[in-house]
């Protein structure tokens, strides 16, 4: 009887360690792969802020992405925000804000 209990407790001890493993490691992987998504939306929004015609045909969510974009590129480049303001990128984001709020109304 203590042998088979003693069996239980190991079991249930390799179980309990087994399950925090696993747990711990897609909760690793989960959390990295949102971060890396949502620090790097790069290729989209730049291409979106490189070409005129895609600001000015933007939706809200696009212009979201394009604005996260410049405010997460300085953390990662020195003088992205200079860059972008030289550019009249952000004027333009304005711009087609102004737009879609006066669309909505």
């Amino acid at each position: 009887s203590s042998a088979s209990a003693r069996e239980t407790r190991k079991a249930l001890a390799v179980n309990c360690a087994g399950s925090m493993i696993t747990w711990i490691f897609f909760a690793f992987l989960g959390t990295s792969l949102f971060v890396f998504y949502q620090h790097f939306p790069a290729d989209e929004a730049a291409a979106m802020l490189a070409e005129d015609e895609l600001i000015r045909a933007a939706s809200l969510e696009q212009i979201k992405t394009m604005l996260t974009f410049c405010v997460r590129g300085e953390r990662f480049t020195d003088g992205h925000w200079g860059m972008v303001l030289q550019e009249g990128r952000i004027v333009r984001l304005l711009r087609r804000l102004v737009v879609l709020r006066d669309q909505l109304t």
